[in-house]
Order: structure tokens, then C-alpha cells, then sequence
């Protein structure tokens, strides 16, 4: 192929990709979602070691190994039942509840 046919081709798919990500846009605006229940679907990163200045390069900036804890980010996800459009949150809303306690 010509770059020029395959010029064209791109710009032709670029729109044809704009359009669709409109259209996308529309369709989960104009859903009346019914959502599932939040499932947890926290992620979790390992934790591991930075390694640090190897032996023999002393000096005023040497750095050692440095241990980086292990992590989770608590994350939520929910499934329109209708469209299919899945939704992640990382955020929650904190309750407290006071139950009196009798001795």
C-alpha cells in the first residue's frame, strides 16, 4: 500500500472511532441502569525491596536498601444489569453507629 492510502485509512478510522466513542457516551447516558450489588475487587501490590548503592561507593549521598511495605487500595466495582457498563469506585462513606451499652 501507498502512504497516502494508508493516510486515508487512518484519518477514515480516526472518525469512525469518534463516533463510536460518541456513541458509546450516549448509550450509557440514556441507560436506566439497574446496578448489582459493590463487589470488592480490591487490588494488591507486593511489596519489595529498592536496592540500594552497591558496597564500595561511600560517599555523602549513599543510600542503602529500602523495604516498601505491601499495599492494598481498596476498590469497589458495580454491573449495570441492563447495558453492561461497569462502574469502580475507590471511594467510600464512612457510618458511625453509637448502640447503647448496658452493664
Amino acid at each position: 500500500m501507498k502512504v497516502s492510502n494508508l493516510q486515508n485509512r487512518i484519518e477514515t478510522l480516526g472518525c469512525e472511532l469518534q463516533h463510536l466513542k460518541l456513541q458509546l457516551v450516549e448509550a450509557i447516558r440514556d441507560c436506566p441502569h439497574k446496578w448489582t450489588a459493590p463487589i470488592a475487587v480490591h487490588i494488591y501490590h507486593k511489596g519489595y525491596t529498592i536496592p540500594g548503592d552497591p558496597p564500595g561507593t561511600m560517599g555523602v549521598d549513599w543510600r542503602g536498601s529500602c523495604y516498601v511495605e505491601p499495599k492494598t487500595e481498596k476498590r469497589w466495582k458495580r454491573t449495570c444489569t441492563v447495558c453492561g457498563h461497569i462502574e469502580y469506585t475507590f471511594n467510600v462513606e464512612q457510618r458511625v453507629e453509637e448502640v447503647p451499652k448496658f452493664e
